[in-house]
């Protein structure tokens, strides 16, 4: 094949693999956890041709997936710092914009605080909290993908004596992982179920169950406050435990603040569950 016409048939064939192709099917080769990866082409079809151009993207190194870098802390010793998180819609990283709004409510209350992030996805909330002077954070997370990546997050900041990364199921746990009596009570817990279940959260319901729980002294400080986001059109009842003392109201969702108070239902008490620390525990659910 010769002549201009040839080699423009040629450089045609040459661009016909799509870019995602090149990008996301990387099973085969080695990245490290927090290797940015560019692909770049220049004067695709001829001379003269716009640059096309990827972002940097992240790929974590077990399964060669793409793990975008999106989210990043806002403020603090990890300020701008990037982290991992799950592909697909196994969990809601939450926006900048309401973690702005949010953190800013609560700064006062961090420095020094033990943190419990339930539903932690891979720790965004829990990891801002820690940056911005908070004493400890137990992650709580059910999904395997999420919950690797979390570890990897908590590594790459360097706060793996702060963190205690927990594979749970919360709907069948005491919120005090076994023989780790040092993390807490809680002073600040972010608490954030999946969205169809939280609409639901009512007299009997797990969810409710839950928070019933988490007002135990052993598991939170006097005062305590509870970070609950739901869906934004969900009305969550809480228990008497928990006074609601803010709402807002920021893109799809409801962030809804609480803060523990002395006088307890006695009523809604009966139902809590037993205070022996967690041993449904998964093996690998090592803290980090």
């Amino acid at each position: 094949m010769s002549g201009v016409g040839g080699w423009r048939q040629q450089a045609s064939s040459r661009v016909q693999l799509p870019v995602a192709t090149a990008i996301l099917d990387m099973s085969a080769t080695e990245h490290n956890g927090d290797q940015r990866i560019r692909d770049v082409r220049k004067n695709v079809g001829g001379c003269g041709s716009p640059r096309r151009e990827i972002r940097p993207i992240a790929c974590d190194p077990p399964s060669g997936r793409v793990c975008f870098t999106g989210m990043r802390i806002i403020a603090g010793r990890f300020r701008r710092r990037k982290l991992l998180t799950n592909p697909g819609n196994t969990t809601r990283p939450i926006i900048d914009r309401a973690k702005v709004i949010l953190f800013d409510r609560i700064r006062d209350r961090l420095p020094g605080a033990r943190i419990a992030d339930l539903f932690c996805g891979t720790g965004t909330l829990g990891l801002e909290a820690l940056s911005r002077g908070a004493r400890s954070a137990v992650f709580a997370e059910r999904d395997h993908r999420a919950h690797e990546l979390l570890r990897q997050n908590v590594a790459m900041l360097g706060a793996e004596n702060e963190a205690l990364c927990w594979r749970v199921d919360l709907a069948r746990c005491s919120f005090m992982p076994k023989g780790e009596f040092a993390w807490t009570p809680y002073d600040v817990i972010f608490f954030d179920p999946p969205y169809a279940s939280a609409e639901a959260i009512q007299p009997g319901d797990t969810w409710y169950r839950c928070l019933q729980q988490l007002a135990r002294p052993h598991l939170s400080a006097p005062g305590a406050l509870l970070v609950l986001r739901v869906a934004k059109f969900s009305e969550p009842q809480l228990p008497p435990a928990w006074r609601q003392t803010e709402v807002h109201e920021i893109a799809s969702m409801r962030i809804i603040m609480a803060e523990r108070v002395d006088a307890v239902d006695a009523a809604s008490d009966e139902l809590l569950t037993t205070d022996e620390p967690d041993s449904s525990v998964d093996s690998d659910e090592d803290s980090d």
